[in-house]
């Protein structure tokens, strides 16, 4: 049923929901149930192909996208403030 509807049931409650709250509670349960790694290695998949690809988690995808780059971005300001002090 995972590899037929999983993807689905998961941009349905994305629709319904805030698609943060939704992926934050999946990897909750997920990390909380060590009993069958098969079906979290799945779902796992399956989340990571979402937040990639769907248009139901744009939103997400772009915060997670600034959380990203917000520590690369200020330590690369912080190196090209350094580098331009030294000039002086």
């Amino acid at each position: 049923m995972l590899q037929e509807r999983g993807g689905l049931i998961i941009r349905q409650l994305c629709l319904c929901l805030d698609p943060k709250q939704v992926f934050l509670k999946m990897a909750e349960l997920l990390e909380g149930d060590e009993t069958d790694l098969d079906f979290a290695e799945a779902m796992t998949d399956k989340l990571s192909l979402i937040l990639l690809t769907a248009p139901e988690a744009n939103q997400l995808r772009q915060v997670s996208l600034v959380a990203f780059l917000a520590p690369r971005a200020y330590c690369f300001h912080l190196v090209q403030h350094h580098t331009c002090m030294m000039h002086i």
